[in-house]
């Protein structure tokens, strides 16, 4: 019922259509724990520099660390999002990181994570930090229009909704599945928000029937109230180190990051086929490479960016989960699915549930670490040794422009 015609050329397109970067393992480099403040809407009560401070105190705090043991602090995070020039003056401070190696990242924190791994897999550093926050006190769409191209894209109102919301009804029109769009759609949202329900550390815990999502209005085309990520406000911090460094003070489980691979696609709608993600393609399979893993599904948990219920389809056959156009099959047969299934994608509900943007990627790693060291309480799944997951700059281009996977594997 679901077919996809796609021409001979799409290994070539794949190939050759995006630059990609990747990091080669050398070395050991653990996570050695982490912490995520509630995730909530947002509330003007709090100054914005308070969320990484509360984030990055309390897991010090928690693994016994001194701030002055760490080597470095990372940050993601954006300016016009924390709507303050020069907004890390007050947020790297706040971190721990007073007269000490500060760097931020303006992308999806995973961003940050690799630019950290590669701090320490270098042999520069042992242990350091990486932070990231989402205030909400900026409207991130009209946010998102700002970063557009100001000849073109800027003048006629793109933003980040937009942009996903074209690449989701080209999708939606190679794979002839117009006629399906909402029944799927509400599908995925239901499905995600039934699991949400048992994360405590989730943003959006109301469940949500399909008939529900469906009788909301839309947004953009294909895209209805309730099928994009909520805005969500809090923080999260990360302390990743040295092997050698995590043995020494560490008797507890630790997680391995066994590799960090991304990909930045051209810029504009026109120079890429909007149906396909070639870079998390690309992304993923050099992750593969580079993490030792000759078939995907070996993975026990897929922690994806499903920032549209449509992207969480492009995403898992982009990750070589399933042939290009035919993720919803998977569906259809019960094969995907939060838990109790034999693809086990987002249990903590994902970005539709939960999406402290730029911290949403190391939200993801947290939720990660806290299943492979069997500490993710109600959404605990059993047998899981490798996790991947996705982290998506998507304000920072027209259309899926920025991917990020790492891989990690219990100690």
């Amino acid at each position: 019922m679901w077919d996809l015609y796609i021409n001979n050329e799409l290994v070539l397109i794949v190939e050759h259509h995006c630059a990609y970067r990747w990091c080669f393992l050398m070395d050991r480099v653990v996570i050695l724990g982490g912490y995520a403040t509630s995730m909530t809407d947002f509330n003007p009560k709090y100054q914005f520099y308070e969320l990484p401070y509360v984030s990055s105190r309390e897991l010090l705090t928690e693994l016994g660390i001194d701030r002055g043991e760490l080597d470095f602090i990372i940050l993601a995070a954006y300016d016009h999002l924390d709507g303050r020039m020069i907004s890390n003056m007050y947020t790297s401070m706040a971190s721990g990181g007073y007269l000490k190696y500060e760097s931020r990242v303006s992308e999806d924190s995973l961003y940050a994570l690799a630019y950290a791994y590669m701090k320490i897999i270098s042999g520069e550093a042992d242990v350091g930090l990486v932070t990231s926050y989402a205030t909400r006190e900026t409207d991130m769409v009209y946010a998102s229009n700002l970063v557009m191209d100001p000849l073109y894209y800027r003048n006629i109102a793109m933003n980040y909704l937009s942009g996903l919301a074209l690449q989701a009804s080209a999708y939606l029109s190679i794979t002839k599945l117009q006629e399906y769009s909402d029944l799927i759609a509400s599908h995925i949202v239901s499905q995600q928000r039934k699991a949400a329900a048992n994360n405590p550390r989730a943003h959006l815990k109301k469940p949500l029937e399909p008939s529900d999502v469906i009788s909301n209005e839309y947004i953009i085309w294909p895209l209805r109230d309730g099928m994009y990520p909520p805005a969500t406000r809090g923080a999260v911090s990360i302390v990743i180190a040295s092997e050698e460094y995590a043995k020494r003070i560490r008797t507890d489980p630790i997680v391995y990051i066994d590799s960090v691979s991304w990909c930045t696609d051209g810029y504009y709608l026109g120079n890429k086929l909007l149906y396909l993600i070639a870079p998390l393609m690309k992304a993923s399979r050099k992750a593969y490479i580079n993490g030792g893993i000759e078939d995907p599904m070996d993975i026990d948990l897929f922690l994806i960016s499903d920032v549209t219920p449509f992207h969480y389809l492009m995403q898992i056959e982009a990750l070589g989960l399933s042939p290009p156009g035919r993720g919803a099959r998977l569906l259809e047969r019960g094969e995907i699915g939060p838990s109790n299934t034999r693809l086990r994608v987002n249990p903590d509900g994902g970005s539709l549930c939960t999406d402290p943007y730029p911290a949403s990627g190391i939200l993801k790693l947290y939720e990660a670490y806290l299943q492979l060291t069997d500490r993710a309480g109600p959404i605990q799944l059993s047998d899981v040794d490798k996790v991947l997951v996705h982290g998506f700059s998507y304000l920072s281009g027209a259309s899926s422009q920025s991917h990020i996977v790492t891989v990690l594997s219990r100690w």
